[in-house]
């Protein structure tokens, strides 16, 4: 059996945009990509229309690729499953010769191709919308004109009327290759087999491990709707641009570089180690020689294979170096025994001067300087008479 691969295009072709500035997806060249995906080297892509049409340029895109799987030698058919209006009607004009398709109570129209609301535009650029228009038209007529045989004249015609016609006029007209009737009177085995047949593959996008829910989830079994399915597909995108930039960054090594003792340079991945390989040339392709190699700074390594298996200190002057630190820590240490009695003289100096501080303060006057009044030896007048010399004299001159 042949490998077929059916895609449903069941929304607006584009992404639209609605008066309060949101974006709703519907069906792209993108998710054309990932479908085909779905099935590798398909031998005949169905799509499934049924859509009210939308974005001119995304029509012209999803077109040309499928003409371009028409080149590989993959058969392209299309069924009109309810309607194809507008640029859904360019997307069905890829099928091949006698592949387009639509079911009996389905819907067809074609038109000129349209611009939206234009508020306080001048004549300029009316013009210039209406030749971008002009551009437009001719490229969708080209395909009409290829595919159906039509005159351009007759093509023209046709888009100006802007109607929607039955199946049995679209095949009448030429835009369509062939009905399809209903299942009615057809075999039970052989309508499930059809209908199965016609089941669209559900859109797949590839998780990580950390994204897979475990199978007793709390979560609802709901269809994702078309905005998840477009977050994902731009998520995805972005992943895959990170990895791709974090994979161009781990190629991009910055090589650390060691000077030798002769005055060139070796280069390394990370600091210089036992088991580091080492190179002569930034771009770490050409491995250091084998053998014992003097540093600058006076350590020698050892290269075996391309990679450093030992690293010797220097040791020019090492007994000096060894004798002069030994020295400089009996420096220190006479240094610190000096600052220790220095701190134990302090303390005794201190304690000292607080015990003839207490001393002074028990002596009257506090040791402190004070002003001694004058010494009066004479005698009051009153008191003479008691005075002892006074007394002796007085007996003397008695005798």
């Amino acid at each position: 059996m042949a490998k077929e691969l059916h895609i449903r295009i069941t929304d607006q072709i584009g992404i639209a945009e609605d008066s309060y500035g949101y974006f709703w997806p519907g069906f792209t060249a993108l998710e054309l990509e990932w479908r085909l995906q779905e099935i590798q080297n398909p031998e005949k892509v169905v799509l499934h229309i049924s859509s009210p049409g939308g974005d001119v340029e995304e029509g012209l895109a999803i077109y040309n690729r499928l003409l371009e799987l028409r080149e590989t030698g993959v058969v392209v058919a299309a069924i009109v499953e309810s309607h194809c209006y507008s640029i859904a009607t360019l997307i069905a004009m890829a099928a091949s010769p006698g592949e387009l398709k639509a079911r009996e109570s389905s819907l067809w129209c074609v038109h000129k191709p349209m611009f939206p609301a234009l508020y306080y535009a001048n004549a300029d650029d009316l013009r210039r919308y209406a030749n971008s228009l002009d551009a437009c038209e001719g490229a969708v007529n080209a395909a009409y004109v290829s595919r159906t045989g039509k005159p351009l004249a007759e093509v023209q015609a046709e888009l100006r009327l802007d109607l929607i016609i039955s199946a049995e006029q679209a095949l009448a007209q030429g835009w369509i290759d062939g009905t399809l009737p209903a299942l009615d009177g057809v075999p039970d085995a052989a309508a499930t087999a059809k209908v199965q047949a016609l089941k669209p593959v559900a859109f797949v996008r590839p998780k990580s491990e950390q994204q897979k829910q475990p199978e007793n989830n709390m979560s609802d079994n709901k269809k994702p709707s078309k905005w998840a399915k477009f977050k994902e597909a731009i998520l995805a995108l972005v992943d895959e641009e990170e990895g791709a930039q974090a994979s161009e960054d781990d190629n991009n090594v910055v090589a650390l570089t060691t000077a030798l003792e002769d005055g060139s340079t070796i280069y390394h991945d990370g600091e210089l180690a036992v088991g580091t390989a080492v190179f002569t040339d930034e771009a770490l392709e050409t491995p250091v020689a084998d053998g014992s190699h003097e540093l600058s700074d006076g350590r020698t390594i050892t290269v075996a294979e391309g990679a450093v298996t030992e690293i010797t200190e220097a040791t020019e002057g090492g007994e000096d170096t060894a004798a002069a630190l030994a020295s400089k820590d009996q420096e220190i240490a006479d240094l610190k025994a000096q600052l220790e009695t220095a701190t134990a003289t302090a303390s005794k100096v201190t304690a000292l001067e607080a015990e003839v501080k207490a001393l002074k303060n028990k002596v009257p006057g506090g040791g402190q300087k004070q002003t001694t009044p004058p010494q009066n030896f004479n005698q009051s007048p009153e008191k003479k008479e008691n005075n002892p010399f006074t007394a002796a004299a007085n007996s003397l001159k008695r005798k």
